[in-house]
């Protein structure tokens, strides 16, 4: 018998992973990433950027700002992804952000994840993907929680930053939202 996978519900996984956020140009989507790893099986079609976590980074940003297109961000390591940003006028910090995209060093290619939700000042619900996931599902959704002041991803990665979105769905700039969230909470 197989096992289901049950996605969480805000996050519309199954369906979007089929979007054109996270397919490659070549292949008629908007993604201007390399395609996603298949060594394990897992990648979902010909031309989809998943699993990686820059991929789906890149595709999600852009989604939750309903683009309509991959305009934001690009196919760069993901320790890159933070200085790309900045050199496309996105403003970055330490305050966090619902859209936001959370980003590490590390002696190899990093990592990035998106801020889909924050519980409190210590506790965020992220979503990622990874070149590496050798196991459904390919996009995951969990809770982080800061330690020691910074957001710790494990040994051999450096916290950089978040980079903020452009605007907000209702039209707030990014750098005033994380400047009103700190005073409310």
């Amino acid at each position: 018998m197989q096992r289901q996978h049950t996605p969480p519900t805000f996050l519309k996984m199954a369906a979007d992973i089929y979007s054109n956020y996270y397919i490659q140009t070549a292949f008629g989507g908007w993604s201007p990433c390399i395609q996603g790893n298949n060594e394990y099986g897992l990648r979902p079609s010909p031309g989809s950027v998943l699993p990686n976590c820059v991929g789906y980074t890149v595709g999600r940003f852009n989604e939750k700002l309903n683009e309509g297109a991959c305009t934001w961000l690009g196919s760069v390591a993901a320790k890159d992804m933070l200085a790309l940003a900045q050199s496309q006028g996105l403003s970055t910090g330490d305050a966090l952000h619902v859209g936001g995209v959370i980003c590490w060093d590390s002696a190899e290619d990093g990592h990035c994840c998106i801020i889909e939700r924050i519980i409190d000042d210590n506790n965020i619900a992220v979503s990622e993907s990874g070149w590496n996931i050798q196991a459904l599902p390919i996009v995951r959704e969990y809770t982080m929680t800061r330690t020691g002041g910074t957001w710790d991803y494990g040994s051999g990665y450096t916290y950089q930053g978040i980079i903020y979105p452009p605007r907000n769905l209702d039209g707030l700039p990014a750098w005033l939202l994380a400047s009103l969230y700190r005073r409310i909470y």
